[in-house]
């Protein structure tokens, strides 16, 4: 449950996996941002993730036992069993803003992952439209650069893996990937 007044003025800078079940009456009538992702990659990059990336908590806790418990599931599974198991969520996530009209809200900028990742330049800059920002482009480009992460090989072990979309039919069996 979240107990914050979202009906405040300004910006609200969040991000949410899944659209969230307290009442963001904010989103219905703000400039907002969805940016989706082909499920099977997000899933397939979750895997990696949870097997071998994530930071976990320094403080032990509920927290830290649930993904400690995470990583040992998916460091016991071979990476197409972990995508079927845990694909609901994926295919939730993204139903969740399909079911709140997100398609068709006028006030919904949709991203695709792909724009992100090759084009961020020209993502920026729509998204400085889309709130009517004014950036200097010098800070635009610094943000890029910083940003504009492609590593040489891919590194399963690293929080930024490999970003190329469509991975997911590399690493997963076509019969998973259908």
């Amino acid at each position: 449950e979240v107990d914050t007044d979202w009906r405040g003025v300004g910006y609200c800078f969040a991000g949410f996996r899944s659209f969230p079940e307290a009442p963001l009456p904010l989103v219905d009538t703000a400039p907002t941002i969805l940016l989706v992702r082909d499920p099977r990659d997000a899933v397939v990059s979750h895997y990696f993730s949870a097997r071998d990336s994530h930071q976990l908590p320094q403080v032990d806790g509920t927290l830290l036992r649930r993904m400690i418990a995470r990583r040992e599931n998916a460091r016991s599974m071979r990476v197409d069993d972990w995508v079927v198991e845990n694909q609901g969520a994926a295919i939730e996530a993204l139903s969740s803003y399909l079911a709140q009209g997100f398609l068709t809200r006028p006030n919904v900028a949709i991203y695709r992952y792909e724009d992100v990742i090759y084009r961020k330049r020209a993502w920026v800059a729509d998204i400085l439209a889309w709130f009517d920002w004014q950036v200097a482009d010098d800070v635009v480009d610094g943000i890029v650069r910083k940003f504009d992460v492609f590593p040489q090989k891919e590194a399963r072990d690293r929080h930024i893996r490999q970003v190329h979309p469509g991975n997911h039919r590399s690493i997963l069996k076509p019969a998973t990937c259908a």
